[in-house]
């Protein structure tokens, strides 16, 4: 079996506290403007490889690195190989995460047996779709339906927390922050808040944004409450848990 990435690389931030081997799986079913890799969107692009050469590649890096998370892009897209690279994984003694943007949950609930960390990236306050679908770069009805139903899947994962990247403009306000965790509180253990990164983005005016500060994250990021355990993810700080 195939799977079409955009590449992989060693990373000390996708997976908190785990020096992990991240796979960018190629192809995305969302547009967010603000979207920090972009050559991995188009489903077309990257290059096709073999499950069983890409495991061969993901072993160099053993035994210094154990763990494997699958990104994109979107990962779920291909859910068939992201299966059967997992199971590989797994029986190798390598642990296997994944990030998605949750609007596939059938392809989540199938991929679920297989995950050691889940992280899911709830875009905007689940209660106010018009926003959740700006945010996304259109989307389609009933997107925060779907969402909360990848998030009823994820329980099924021992370790896995909810992500919001705090886009200025967008959702860098402790309004919005402050509705998006009182719509998960009850449902995520674990939440994270992310640095926007201006470096390349789909739409080139959000390049010309700033990044939320590490004081200012902070600042919201304690404000959160009724979570087991809330960080946050600055390029100055990398991973701080706040509480």
């Amino acid at each position: 079996m195939k799977i079409r990435i955009a590449g992989f690389d060693q990373s000390y931030w996708d997976w908190p506290g785990r020096p992990c081997v991240t796979v960018f799986a190629q192809g995305c079913n969302l547009r967010c403007p603000w979207c920090q890799n972009v050559p991995a969107i188009d489903p077309a692009g990257g290059r096709e490889v073999e499950v069983s050469l890409l495991l061969s590649e993901l072993r160099r890096f053993r035994p210094l690195i154990d763990s494997v998370m699958l990104s994109g892009g979107e990962p779920l897209l291909q859910v068939d190989a992201c299966v059967e690279l997992a199971r590989a994984c797994r029986e190798e003694g390598m642990a296997v995460g994944l990030e998605t943007n949750a609007v596939l949950p059938r392809a989540l609930e199938r991929l679920i047996p297989h995950l050691d960390f889940l992280a899911v990236d709830v875009k905007a306050p689940l209660s106010d779709e018009a926003l959740y679908r700006k945010v996304v770069g259109g989307g389609f009805a009933g997107l925060t339906d779907v969402v909360r139903r990848s998030l009823e899947l994820a329980s099924g994962v021992a370790d896995w927390e909810a992500r919001l990247t705090l886009v200025p403009t967008l959702t860098a306000q402790a309004e919005v922050v402050e509705r998006w965790a009182e719509d998960l509180r009850g449902q995520a253990a674990n939440v994270c808040l992310l640095q926007f990164r201006n470096l390349t983005t789909l739409d080139p005016s959000f390049q010309a944004l700033e990044s939320p500060s590490r004081e200012f994250m902070r600042k919201l990021a304690s404000g959160i409450r009724g979570f087991k355990r809330v960080r946050m993810y600055t390029r100055e700080g990398g991973f701080e848990e706040v509480r």
